[in-house]
Order: C-alpha cells, then structure tokens, then sequence
C-alpha cells in the first residue's frame, strides 16, 4: 500500500481522529468562507470584522463539539434515532426557504 493511502485509510478507520479532523478543518473552512464572502468584497478589513469571523467560528466549535457526545449517548436508544431525523430535518427548511431561490425547486 502506498503512503498516502495509509495515511488516508487511517483517518477514516478512526472515527475520533476523523471527528476531531473534519470539525476543524469544517470550522476553519467556514470562518474562511465568510472572510472571502463577506469582508472582502465588500473592504472590511478591521479588526472587530475578523474577530466576529473567528468568534462566530469558535463558538460554533464549542456547541457543536458536546453535541457529538450527547448524540453518540443517545443513538442506540431505539426510537430516538427516528425522532431525530424527522424532528432535526424539518427545522433546516425555513433557513434553506429564506436564502435560495426556490423557484428551481417548485415549478
């Protein structure tokens, strides 16, 4: 086996390694994405717009992390997992109506 591919494969064997990787490198990349998208094109380059950016990152870090836990405690719970679908999904629509032309959705 080649050397990346066992670096690769040993990531994704792991889940705590891969949690811990994709929650960084997800955060990073969404602190990163709101700097490009909305601080420079529009020329905000002051400190209090790079520390909401970062801020805004952490913060989501640190609530996203526990949930990991808890979700992980209460996976096996028979029903649960059901529920959570059905209850989590369903919230995500209004923010999804609110920012996307849906008219590509519904003709």
């Amino acid at each position: 086996m080649q050397p990346h591919n066992q670096t690769y494969y040993r990531l994704v064997r792991d889940d705590n390694t891969l949690f811990w990787l994709l929650q960084c490198v997800g955060w990073i990349g969404i602190s990163l994405l709101t700097y490009l998208s909305l601080s420079v094109p529009y020329e905000q380059y002051e400190w209090s717009y790079l520390g909401h950016n970062i801020g805004q990152s952490l913060l989501g870090f640190m609530l996203s992390t526990p949930l990991r836990y808890l979700y992980r405690a209460v996976w096996n719970w028979g029903g649960i997992r059901a529920l959570s679908q059905w209850s989590v999904a369903p919230s995500f629509w209004p923010w999804f109506g609110q920012r996307c032309d849906c008219s590509c959705l519904c003709p």
